[in-house]
């Protein structure tokens, strides 16, 4: 009886079974070698699907908050978590940060590594978000971060009583 990683290679079905864990593997390596070539770091929000089977309420949470974000700024996800140091992008992000904090209820880390950031870009972002707010209450900020904490507790299903801290 002849074997190959352990496993009985007597009868067509054992073939099949063979032939079809080398094509996913092939398929495993594409998409490595594709996901190599990115010259930034590679998160869960950058794959195509990777929110179709959530594990944890946080992936929904995630999900749900970064899709809010994108649709009301008229952007998509790459746009959000490049790494592009202009204000009107950092922004953006810093919003969807501080959503994922305050309405989220996720971790700086839950958040930077759902968002391929350092969780102490996180905290930078939500502070910085928070002083231009204060600074300027009635402006398009804090306008904006005001209609998406509403949107994404509806959203969320957490209605009026949302957890929102300042």
């Amino acid at each position: 009886m002849s074997t190959v990683f352990g496993r009985d290679l007597n009868g067509a079905s054992k073939l099949l079974d063979l032939e079809a864990e080398i094509a996913a593997l092939q398929k495993r390596i594409a998409n490595l070698r594709r996901l190599s070539n990115l010259k930034r770091q590679v998160t869960l929000l950058d794959m195509d699907g990777a929110f179709e089977t959530f594990k944890t309420p946080e992936d929904e949470r995630i999900k749900v908050i970064v899709d809010a974000v994108c649709d009301y700024y008229q952007i998509n996800r790459a746009a959000l978590l490049i790494r592009e140091r202009r204000e009107a992008i950092c922004y953006r992000r810093f919003v969807a940060f501080w959503l994922l904090r305050k309405v989220g209820l996720l971790s700086w880390h839950q958040i930077g590594d759902a968002m391929g950031y350092d969780h102490g870009t996180v905290i930078h972002g939500c502070r910085s978000l928070k002083n231009r707010i204060e600074s300027q209450p009635e402006g398009k900020l804090a306008a904006d971060v005001a209609a998406l904490a509403s949107v994404v507790s509806t959203a969320l299903n957490l209605g009026s009583n949302a957890p929102i801290q300042q």
